[in-house]
This record gives structure tokens, sequence and C-alpha cells, in this order.
């Protein structure tokens, strides 16, 4: 089995960091800790700990991006179904960084990834503005 990188140690205990502490009190030193990497090692990959939060969200921007694009595609409600229960179960898979105590982090987080995808959206190739509002209506952004 591959040994994850200093970077996916680092992205993965911010997210778990996340299900104990709003975002605001969480310090590199908590990250390095809890990632068991040296302090040299962070800030070889990162300048702060909201790039670690860039790096999470583009990643979960590109997750989601990767799937919703082929069922925009196709356009068919059982695909659209299948898109929305998978989405869905993150929120249950990640329910303590999100849960109400913690909605601030959940907060921050989807509204970064909300940027993104709507920075993206822009770049959609479609013939008028109706097109986009209906692709990102069908997606609930």
């Amino acid at each position: 089995m591959p040994k994850d990188s200093v970077k996916d140690l680092i992205k993965n205990s911010l997210i778990a960091l996340l299900e104990s502490k709003p975002y605001s009190d969480i310090t590199v030193t908590d990250l390095i800790n809890a990632a068991g990497v040296a302090r040299v090692s962070f800030y070889r990959h990162y300048h702060s700990i909201s790039e670690v939060v860039d790096d999470v969200t583009n990643d979960m921007t590109t997750v989601f991006l990767k799937e919703v694009y082929p069922v925009i595609a196709v356009n068919d409600e059982k695909a659209w179904r299948d898109f929305l229960t998978s989405h869905f179960s993150r929120f249950a898979d990640h329910h303590k960084t999100f849960s109400p105590k913690k909605h601030q982090n959940g907060h921050i987080l989807f509204g970064i990834v909300n940027e993104k995808v709507q920075a993206l959206e822009k770049t959609l190739p479609s013939d008028s503005m109706h097109d986009k509002y209906a692709v990102f209506g069908k997606i609930g952004l």
C-alpha cells in the first residue's frame, strides 16, 4: 500500500480536526501534531492553514465536477438521482465536520467550493446564459 504524501496527511488532518474544532481555532501546531509531520514539512508545502483549506476545497471541487459533468451530458433522471445520492451521502460521511455545532466550518468550506464552482461555471461552453443557469439549477448551486 502506498504511503500517504505529506500534503495528503496534512489535508486529512485538517478535515479530522474540523470535526472537533472550529476552523478559526486550528493552528499549524495542531495540524502537524495530527499529521505526524515536522513543521518544516508543513512549510515546505504550505505557507498557511488557509492554503491547506484551499487545497482541500480544490479537491472537493474536482471530485464534484468530475461526477457532475457526465450527468449533465446525459441528462438522465436516474443518473441525476444516483449523483445526488452519492453527493449527499458525503454529508453523512462527514457529519461531524458539518454538524450544527461546527456550522461555521461547513459554511467556510462550502462557500469556498461554491466560489470555485461558480468561477468554473463561467468557463462552460454554452450558447446562452439560459443553458448555464439550467445546468447549475439542476445541481442546486
